[in-house]
């Protein structure tokens, strides 16, 4: 049986919303706790035929076993386990870290595709907030809980 993911429907929907959405490109979680969104990921990578890239520095072993044989699994802290890759459409952003938040955003110019969407934990929402590249889109403020960047460059 899959995990259920360890936040509410609200969520999930949105984050299952902005991840369908995005242009062609893989998907990126980092910080995937019990596997919940990740098995969502997953699903929809695969409906889709994207590659699903995993990062966790407390990484469960059952969840390869279980379901996700096929996605690349980075494990260690982030973002010392970041590698560099291009082409990445959709990526949720689900630790508390602002550090690495701001890593994330400085990565989006090389290694996100035009209109990559980035999804964070709401925590990060002051490295969002002094984020200054005109040229890409900020969506979340107000009522959305998890605020995102869209990459417009």
């Amino acid at each position: 049986m899959p995990p259920d993911p360890m936040t509410n429907a609200e969520t999930v929907e949105n984050l299952i919303k902005q991840a369908s959405r995005s242009p062609s490109g893989s998907f990126v979680e980092i910080g995937i706790g019990r596997g919940g969104t990740s098995y969502l990921l997953h699903k929809l990578a695969k409906d889709q035929g994207r590659q699903l890239h995993l990062f966790e520095s407390d990484f469960d072993e059952n969840i390869s076993k279980w379901w996700c044989s096929d996605a690349i699994i980075h494990r260690g802290v982030f973002p010392e386990t970041w590698v560099c890759m291009s082409g990445i459409a959709f990526c949720f952003y689900d630790i508390s870290n602002v550090e690495g938040a701001k890593f994330l955003i400085s990565r989006m110019p090389t290694d996100f595709v035009k209109n990559g969407i980035a999804l964070f934990y709401p925590s990060n929402r002051s490295a969002i907030d002094y984020t200054t590249y005109p040229d890409w889109s900020l969506g979340g403020r107000g009522n959305m809980r998890y605020p995102y960047i869209e990459n417009r460059l």
